[in-house]
């Protein structure tokens, strides 16, 4: 059976490995993340952009700024109209507990959707090995 692009992609990337924070490092894009959580809505791109940046970045608090260049980069994902409804998916993901304010225009992750992303990320990373 052929593996796929996405699925080399998760091959030839690192193992999870331990950042600075002790915590465990997410060595993958954006991009895969959002593959992974089958980011089809701008809503779901912001939590892939936001776990690669609190994982793979160690960052607690990120600005709207970071998750908009992050998006960016999930080419295979980003369409141009979620930067103007960036607001509203803000907003939106605030609203139901997804994202936490924290400070002007700066947002933080809740610890149990981290793990959720994470405990996605890797299932699928593992059954992709498992393939080879």
């Amino acid at each position: 059976m052929a593996l796929s692009a996405l699925e080399e992609s998760f091959l030839t990337q690192a193992p999870a490995a331990t950042g600075e924070s002790g915590r465990a490092a997410l060595p993958y894009s954006t991009g895969t993340i959002a593959e992974c959580i089958y980011a089809n809505s701008g809503a779901k791109l912001v939590m892939a952009a936001a776990a690669k940046i609190m994982i793979a970045d160690e960052k607690e608090v990120f600005h709207r700024n970071d998750i908009l260049r992050e998006m960016r980069n999930a080419v295979a994902h980003f369409k141009p109209t979620y930067r103007g409804n960036l607001s509203s998916y803000l907003d939106t993901l605030v609203k139901n507990g997804s994202l936490l304010p924290a400070g002007d225009n700066c947002y933080t992750v809740p610890p149990k959707e981290i793990r959720d992303m994470l405990e996605i990320v890797e299932l699928r990373s593992r059954r992709i090995r498992q393939l080879r």
